[in-house]
C-alpha cells in the first residue's frame, strides 16, 4: 500500500492536517509510466503547493486516471436531496467531505494554455476534470479541478490564468453592489415605498428576486423586488 502524506504546507489551509491518502501498488495509474521527465509542452515552471478538488483527475502518459474523491458516497444539497460526489462537490463544496478529500499536491509545470503536470507520491501526473468555481461574497473563491494557493488563500488555477484574481473580484462585486443599489433605489421610489436610507441589497433567487434592507423612521424594514437586467 502506497500513502501520499499530506502534510505539506497546503495541507494547513483546509483547516487541518488530513489523514494520508493510500492506494494499492498495483493500481493500474500507479504502474504506468509517469511524466518523467516532465515533456516540453509543459515549458511554464509553477513549482508551488496547490489542492486537487474532489472530482480531478490526475493521468499518466498512458492515459490511465484515477478520480480525486472516487470513493465517496453521495453529497448532501443544501437545498435537498443529494448527487454524486463529483456533482454534489460542486454544488455544496463546503460539505466537510468535500473537503476532507481534496488532495494537497505540486503543481510543477504547464502548458501555455493551462495543462498542468502535479506530483503525487513522487511521480508526476497530468491533472483533468471540469473546470467549475463558487464565489463568496468576500471575493474569495473555491473550485476546481485545480486550487493553487495565492498570498496564502487558496484560489481556482483557472481564476488565477484569467486574469480573475481576488482583488479584481473585490471590484467587480462592488460595481455590481452599486448598480443593485441604484437599481432596487430606483423602484422602490418609483413604488412609492419608503426607503429613508438603503443599508443593503441582496440576489437572493437566479429569477431576479432582490431583497432590499432600508431604514425606515430609524427601524429596519425589508423589501423584496422583482428586477431583470441589472447584472
Amino acid at each position: 500500500m502506497r500513502c501520499l502524506s499530506r502534510t505539506l504546507r497546503v495541507a494547513t489551509l483546509l483547516g487541518a492536517i488530513a489523514p494520508p491518502i493510500c492506494w494499492s501498488q498495483t493500481s493500474t495509474a500507479v504502474s504506468a509510466p509517469s511524466y518523467e521527465p516532465i515533456p516540453p509542452a509543459w515549458s511554464i515552471p509553477m513549482n508551488t503547493p496547490g489542492v486537487l478538488s474532489v472530482g480531478a483527475k490526475y493521468c499518466t502518459q498512458q492515459g490511465k486516471c484515477e478520480t480525486v474523491g472516487e470513493r465517496l458516497g453521495a453529497i448532501p444539497l443544501k437545498e435537498g436531496g443529494s448527487a454524486p460526489a463529483e456533482i454534489g462537490c460542486r454544488i455544496n463544496p463546503e460539505f466537510e467531505a468535500c473537503l476532507a478529500n481534496r488532495l494537497p499536491v505540486q503543481l510543477l509545470a504547464r502548458t501555455p494554455g493551462g495543462s498542468v503536470i502535479a506530483r503525487i507520491n513522487d511521480r508526476n501526473y497530468a491533472i483533468t476534470g471540469h473546470e467549475w468555481a463558487l464565489e463568496k461574497s468576500d471575493a474569495s473563491a473555491i473550485g476546481g479541478p485545480i486550487m493553487i494557493e495565492v498570498a496564502g488563500e487558496l484560489s481556482p488555477l483557472h481564476y488565477e490564468l484569467r486574469g480573475m484574481t481576488k482583488a479584481s473580484r473585490l471590484q467587480r462585486a462592488k460595481a455590481i453592489e452599486m448598480k443593485r443599489m441604484r437599481a432596487i433605489a430606483g423602484i422602490l421610489g418609483a413604488k412609492g415605498r419608503r426607503c429613508d436610507q438603503l443599508m443593503s441589497v441582496e440576489k437572493t433567487s437566479e429569477g431576479g428576486e432582490y431583497t432590499a434592507k432600508c431604514m425606515v423612521k430609524g427601524k429596519e424594514k425589508i423589501y423584496r423586488e422583482h428586477a431583470s437586467g441589472i447584472e
